[in-house]
């Protein structure tokens, strides 16, 4: 178990319990406390340079001794102490996931959903008048994202837009026509023609 405080220079550091840091008990630097790794470093090599944060060489924050303190750029060092940690992370993320699933399958996870549900239903069930995209009409909207009157006129509004026209060989003459891909045509219009004429 690490000790509950540590000196340097004649200056006490108590540990966090929360993130296992020690803390100066008394200003150091600018009337303001420091964490132990920080002022040790900075007793040997001067203020930490711009962008940097000291790193623990061995991962141990208790071991606060000059030669187990180095400065990395706080980019870096993120990256080190992320994948240091990584599996770690996906087990706690896997685990938040499974907690998560279990708490809204449960009642109290139920009576939340009512309860939003509830604050919410007038303003998310509210008709709102619009015009239809397509032919123009007027409507009523409950969604809060409908665009079309009905679905003849979306169906419509979406073969009028080309969005799903490919080109196709015509079986009969072999020249290239433009198609819905949905309608399986095999023949161009003028070929479609001949053969009801």
């Amino acid at each position: 178990m690490p000790q509950k405080h540590q000196t340097y220079n004649g200056v006490v550091f108590t540990r966090d319990e929360s993130t296992g840091y020690y803390l100066s008990t008394t200003p150091t630097k600018n009337g303001k406390r420091q964490r132990m790794h920080v002022y040790v470093w900075e007793q040997a090599h001067g203020p930490v340079p711009e962008g940097c944060e000291i790193h623990h060489v061995n991962g141990d924050r208790s071991d606060n001794r000059i030669e187990n303190l180095q400065a990395l750029v706080a980019y870096d060092h993120k990256r080190l102490h992320g994948l240091a940690h990584k599996d770690d992370l996906l087990e706690v993320h896997d685990l938040g996931i499974e907690a998560a699933k279990a708490w809204h399958g449960s009642e109290d996870g139920h009576k939340w959903h009512l309860l939003q549900y509830e604050k919410t239903k007038d303003r998310m069930h509210a008709p709102v008048l619009k015009k239809c995209e397509h032919c123009g009409s007027e409507f009523y909207d409950r969604s809060g994202h409908g665009r079309f009157c009905n679905n003849k006129c979306k169906a419509a509004h979406r073969r009028a837009s080309g969005v799903d026209n490919i080109e196709r060989v015509c079986v009969v003459c072999g020249s290239l026509f433009m198609s819905n891909k949905y309608n399986g045509s095999k023949a161009c219009t003028h070929c479609r023609m001949v053969r009801f004429e």
